[in-house]
């Protein structure tokens, strides 16, 4: 199976309609060789595994339109593969905590009313199962915090200064 990474493959949805979960190892060693592509990314869609959510955050965060649908499609078809994959990236300092951050926010928009969707309540209910207290806490509180309290509503206006006369304020 792992020798599915090494043979060059016309398209790698073949290992994975043959044997499903068990290309995984063969997928991911060809998603560290090359870069996502449609083909690739089609292939991960029947696959719900924590390690292809970096994968998917990627393309959806990306700039290529066919791929940024894929990529959400993924996302919102395994939210809690998703969520575990996509967790340790996003309390961590990783290059992939951007990309990981946006797309978890995403997933834990609340629905039309307001109130956390179905997908919110699960990831929480999850991240409190989580085995150690720091990353439960470290959990509960991203999935608390509002992403518009960052970055300050208004701009400061800046200070007067007249450099030249040795005056500032």
């Amino acid at each position: 199976n792992e020798a599915a990474g090494l043979l060059p493959l016309h398209s790698p949805e073949v290992p994975v309609r043959h044997w499903g979960l068990r290309a995984l190892p063969g997928l991911l060693k060809l998603l560290a060789q090359q870069s996502l592509d449609a083909d690739v990314l089609n292939a991960l869609q029947p696959l719900g595994d924590a390690q292809l959510a970096v994968y998917a955050a990627q393309a959806a965060a990306g700039k290529q339109r066919e791929l940024q649908k894929m990529g959400l499609a993924w996302l919102r078809r395994w939210p809690l593969h998703a969520a575990s994959g996509l967790l340790p990236h996003a309390l961590g300092k990783t290059p992939h905590t951007a990309a990981a951050q946006a797309m978890l926010r995403r997933l834990l928009q609340p629905d039309a009313h307001g109130q956390p969707g179905a997908v919110a309540r699960k990831l929480q209910a999850w991240a409190a199962q989580l085995p150690h207290a720091d990353m439960a806490a470290a959990a509960q509180a991203f999935f608390q915090e509002d992403p518009l309290l960052r970055h300050p509503a208004k701009v400061p206006a800046l200070p007067l200064a007249d450099p030249a006369a040795g005056i500032t304020s």
